[in-house]
C-alpha cells in the first residue's frame, strides 16, 4: 500500500497555483496525495475556477477535501471545527506526511500532526512578523509560530529574510531555503500576445500608457499607494489624461479604489479576475508592484519572466527578485513611488531594456526546475527519515 501524504491550506489557491509541481513529486515518489482546503472561499478565485481545480485534481488521482478553514485569526468557533475535521481525516487516512500552507490552516496542521505522531512540513510562504513590521503581528503571530515550531520537521522559508529568522528564533528540526515555488520560464516565453490588440480591447488608444498591477484588492497589496502617487503627478502639473492604471484582481476595497480613482480624475480601470494575464504583462507599459508584505510574489516573477518593465516596493521577498535600486520604492512613502513613476515616463527604452534583460538573467535561479530538484530532494530525505 503506498503512503499517504496530505497537502493542506487554508484556501485552495495557494495548492492550485503553489503547488500542482509538488503534488506531482510525491506521487513520482509512490506517495497517494490528497488535498484538505475551503474550497468554498472566493476571496481569490471565482467559485467555477474552484471546482475546475477540483475536477483536476480528482482526474490525476488527488483525493480533495473540504474543511472550512477561516482566514481570520479570530474566529475561534470555526478554528475547533476545522481542527476536529482535520482529525477525523488524518485518524482516518494515517498520513506518513503533511505539507502545509498559509497560517491558520499551519497551526491547525501542526497541532494535529504533533497529536497523531506525523511528519509535517510547513512551508512559510513570508512570515506576518517581520523586520520593520507591525507590532501587533509580533505580538500575535510570533508567539504561536514559535511555539508550532518545535512540532515542525521542517520549516520551508521563499525569502532570504525569513530564512534567517527561522534559523535564529525559531525551533524547527530543520530549515531550509527554497528560492519561492518556482516559475516556468519557458511557459511565459511562449505566450504570443497581439499587444495592438489587447490594448484596443482595453480601450487604448496607440500613444495611452498602461500601468499595470496584479493582486487581491486589499490593504495589504496596496494599490491606494500607486492612485496617490499619480494624483501628487497630476497636482504638480504633469498631463495624465493619456495615463492608465489598470488593476486585475478582486477584493473588498474595489469600491474605495474606484472612488478614489474618479475623486482625483484619473484613468484608474479595475479589471476583477482575469484569466489572461500574461498577455496583459506583455502588452503593458509598466508592471507596478506596490505590496507592504511579501513571502516572494509570483506576480512579480510573471511579470519580470514576460519582460515587462518593472518597479516595486522595497520589502522582504521583492528585493529578492529586484536588485535595481532604481526600481525600488518605500511602499509607505507615495512621494517615493511618484519619483520612480516620474522617472519611468522620462526613462529612455535602451535603459528599461537593459533592466527587463538583467531581469531576465536574475529569474533563473528561481526557475521551476531549480525548485522542482530542491523540493524531490527534500520529500525524499523526508521520506528517508520517516522510515
Amino acid at each position: 500500500m503506498s503512503p499517504k501524504a496530505l497537502m493542506l491550506s487554508t484556501v485552495a489557491p495557494t495548492i492550485g497555483q503553489f503547488n500542482k509541481g509538488n503534488i506531482e513529486i510525491l506521487q513520482s515518489l509512490g506517495y497517494e496525495v490528497h488535498i484538505a482546503a475551503d474550497f468554498t472561499d472566493t476571496s481569490v478565485w471565482p467559485i467555477e475556477k474552484e471546482n475546475r481545480f477540483r475536477e483536476e485534481m480528482e482526474k490525476k488521482n488527488v483525493k480533495c477535501f473540504q474543511i472550512g478553514f477561516s482566514r481570520s485569526l479570530f474566529q475561534i468557533r470555526r478554528h475547533l471545527s476545522s481542527m476536529r475535521d482535520l482529525e477525523k481525516l488524518v485518524e482516518k487516512n494515517q498520513y506518513a506526511l503533511i505539507h502545509t500552507h498559509t497560517a491558520v490552516a499551519s497551526a491547525i496542521g501542526r497541532v494535529t500532526a504533533h497529536r497523531h505522531g506525523v511528519r509535517i512540513i510547513y512551508t512559510a510562504h513570508g512570515f506576518a512578523f517581520y523586520q520593520g513590521g507591525p507590532r501587533k503581528s509580533w505580538l500575535t503571530y510570533y508567539p504561536v509560530e514559535k511555539l508550532l515550531s518545535r512540532w515542525t520537521d521542517l520549516i520551508i522559508t521563499i525569502n532570504r529574510e525569513d530564512y534567517e529568522m527561522a534559523r535564529k528564533r525559531l525551533r524547527a528540526g530543520r530549515v531550509e531555503y527554497v528560492p519561492g515555488v518556482g516559475i516556468d520560464l519557458d511557459r511565459f516565453r511562449a505566450v504570443q500576445a497581439d499587444r495592438e490588440a489587447v490594448r484596443a480591447s482595453l480601450g487604448l488608444q496607440k500613444d495611452d500608457i498602461m500601468l499595470f498591477s496584479v493582486g487581491e484588492l486589499c490593504h495589504r497589496k496596496n494599490h491606494a499607494e500607486v492612485i496617490k502617487a499619480l494624483s501628487m503627478l497630476a497636482a504638480e502639473g504633469k498631463n495624465l489624461e493619456n495615463v492608465h492604471y489598470f488593476i486585475c484582481g478582486p477584493g473588498e476595497l474595489l469600491d474605495q479604489l474606484d472612488q478614489m480613482g474618479k475623486q482625483e480624475k484619473l484613468n484608474v480601470h479595475l479589471m476583477g479576475y482575469r484569466y489572461d494575464v500574461a498577455e496583459l504583462y506583455k502588452s503593458c507599459d509598466l508592471f507596478v508592484f506596490p505590496s507592504f508584505q511579501e513571502g516572494l510574489p509570483v506576480a512579480l516573477m510573471e511579470a519580470m519572466a514576460c519582460e515587462a518593465p518593472v518597479i516595486c516596493s522595497r520589502i522582504r521577498g521583492n528585493v529578492d527578485l529586484i536588485r535595481d535600486e532604481e526600481s525600488l520604492f518605500d511602499p509607505k512613502d507615495a512621494l517615493s513611488l511618484k519619483a520612480r513613476l516620474e522617472a519611468f515616463l522620462t526613462e529612455d527604452a535602451r535603459s528599461r531594456n537593459r533592466k527587463t534583460e538583467e531581469n531576465l538573467r536574475q529569474l533563473e535561479g528561481f526557475a521551476l526546475p531549480v525548485i522542482n530538484g530542491k523540493m524531490k530532494e527534500i520529500y525524499s530525505q523526508v521520506g528517508e527519515n520517516g522510515r
